[in-house]
């Protein structure tokens, strides 16, 4: 007798949102290269780094919220400007207040939010709202229930703060919440990430100058049921773990002024 494993639950949609601005991965280099020159610090190693990053062809664009990174008129741009907080205190270009990166934030979520679900007309029963790169309450998938008339019927959950891991126990909560459902009903996904916003022009150690080129902006609505569909992926099992003495190798923290990430090149390489 042979017996068919039944999957845990299955992952039936995943639907990319594009950051409108997109750059091409040797032109962001320039950019930050050219930022950091304008500084006039001694910055002759962190350059170096950049000029051999500018041969790999890895990558080959990343994409932005923001428009600063396509032009070099540095009177122009959106978020890296001489600023003022709210206690009157000035900002230079290169260091925008926190305020400033979450406005961008904040506009740019609920427009991709938006953009995810503008052709659903039913409500998931659950909705998992994944972010480590900006922070408001209420956030913008709250806007987006009460927008569309779902806040009775869609119970919103947030997991933020775990970086591009998230989605892992994401995928995880999703389908232990799927597989409780009716096949009819849905548990929708929607990870925002806009890392360009906390780039920081004038780092001089590697491991941020390693950051600087790798992350970007994008969202991601996956969605997940109790049931397979057409071209679904079945979900079977889930498992992560955490590595003993690896703690020091990527870090994303608060900093004055912006987030902050430290990312060792032996986990890039």
């Amino acid at each position: 007798m042979s017996s068919t494993r039944k999957s845990i639950a299955s992952l039936h949609k995943v639907h990319s949102i594009e950051a409108p601005h997109r750059i091409k991965q040797q032109d962001g280099i320039l950019w930050i290269m050219k930022a950091l020159q304008r500084s006039g610090t001694d910055a002759a190693r962190a350059l170096n780094l950049y000029e051999r990053l500018l041969g790999n062809d890895n990558i080959a664009y990343r994409n932005s919220v923001l428009s600063d990174y396509t032009h070099h008129n540095w009177d122009e741009m959106q978020l890296f400007k001489p600023s003022v907080r709210d206690d009157k205190s000035t900002t230079p270009w290169w260091a925008p207040p926190l305020q400033d990166r979450m406005k961008f934030f904040v506009e740019s979520a609920n427009s991709m939010a938006r953009e995810a679900f503008a052709s659903e007309t039913k409500a998931p029963a659950y909705l998992i709202d994944i972010s480590c790169t900006g922070y408001r309450a209420p956030y913008p998938l709250q806007g987006l229930l009460l927008d569309r008339g779902w806040q009775d019927q869609t119970r919103l959950l947030k997991i933020g703060h775990m970086g591009c891991y998230a989605s892992v126990p994401s995928l995880h909560m999703g389908a232990q919440l799927a597989r409780t459902l009716p096949a009819d009903q849905t548990v929708s996904l929607l990870s925002t990430e806009l890392c360009s916003l906390h780039l920081d022009p004038f780092a001089l150690d590697l491991d941020q100058v390693v950051s600087n080129v790798l992350f970007a902006d994008g969202c991601a609505r996956m969605d997940m049921g109790s049931e397979p569909k057409a071209d679904s992926l079945d979900l079977y099992a889930h498992y992560e773990a955490i590595v003993p003495d690896s703690a020091q190798y990527m870090s994303w923290d608060l900093r004055d002024g912006r987030f902050h990430m430290t990312l060792s090149r032996k986990v890039v390489t």
